[in-house]
């Protein structure tokens, strides 16, 4: 039998997205927007899906992101944003 691989991705809120990308190391390499993020995700999701891999969309609470960031003494990049999100995924 085929093993399904997961993906987990951080789904940011809109109302957050501007301090998502004020807080990230790698700002320069995000989507300036809110909207412009949206597009580049549902079509991310939508080609993992057409492989055949399962999504997990993770709420990213960019608060409680800060938090875990604190206290894991790491600045925000996106390994830092996913593994957060793993974190979250795996506890559910």
């Amino acid at each position: 039998m085929k093993e399904v691989q997961t993906v987990v991705v951080a789904w940011y809120r809109p109302e957050q997205y501007a301090a998502v990308r004020a807080f990230a190391a790698d700002a320069d390499r995000m989507e300036k927007t809110f909207q412009e993020w949206k597009i580049f995700a549902d079509e991310a999701v939508n080609a993992a899906k057409s492989t055949g891999k399962a999504v997990i969309k993770v709420d990213f609470d960019h608060t409680a992101f800060m938090r875990w960031a604190s206290t894991h003494n790491v600045h925000s990049t996106q390994q830092t944003r996913i593994q957060f999100c793993i974190e979250i995924a795996t506890r559910n």
